[in-house]
């Protein structure tokens, strides 16, 4: 089921950076209703499940007039990963940091370009897997396509693929498979 459905970080735009994981804000927030499952056991019989990241988005034509260059797209780590870290925003960036001020996680693409992701520091994340038993698990599902140029646009093959990759903070397990390829005669 997991492979399948997935357990998505939802997309926060409702609040500032700053406020995620302690105001009042990220607590109204941090509800089903806004997508924010939490420990989303019902997603995937037979596991508690959570999403280790959540998206971050503020527009360049908000309200509030913060963002004035272009759209801010982020990836932070969510409300339980913060606590289960003991971390906490350092102010800068998509900087997070513990209590004495070591940066646990961040996303680069806050201060150079390239795509939007969440790096967390190696050692911890092996600390809090093993002495948690907990699972860090990637879903990957994508599909190549092999489409006519203009103006028809239609597709000549599609192959998909997907798997589960898993890793417990000693070593990797799964793996990804490719689907028949399709065509289209």
């Amino acid at each position: 089921n997991l492979d399948r459905h997935g357990v998505h970080g939802s997309g926060l735009h409702e609040i500032f950076l700053g406020e995620i994981g302690w105001s009042e804000a990220s607590q109204f927030f941090d509800d089903p209703y806004y997508s924010h499952l939490g420990w989303a056991g019902d997603a995937v019989k037979g596991f508690e499940v959570i999403a280790a990241t959540q998206g971050y988005m503020r527009e360049r034509s908000g309200f509030d007039c913060s963002v004035v260059s272009e759209t801010i797209s982020l990836r932070l780590p969510s409300e339980a990963l913060l606590k289960m870290l003991s971390a906490r925003w350092s102010g800068i960036s998509a900087t997070y940091v513990d209590e004495t001020g070591v940066v646990v996680a961040f996303d680069p693409s806050a201060n150079m370009a390239g795509p939007s992701t969440l790096l967390v520091r190696r050692d911890r994340l092996e600390q809090l897997l093993q002495a948690r038993g907990l699972v860090v698990c990637w879903v990957v599902q994508g599909e190549k396509i092999d489409a006519a140029g203009a103006p028809e646009y239609g597709f000549r093959a599609r192959r998909s693929f997907g798997g589960l990759v898993c890793w417990d903070g000693r070593e990797i397990s799964g793996g990804v498979s490719f689907e028949a390829v399709e065509g289209s005669d």
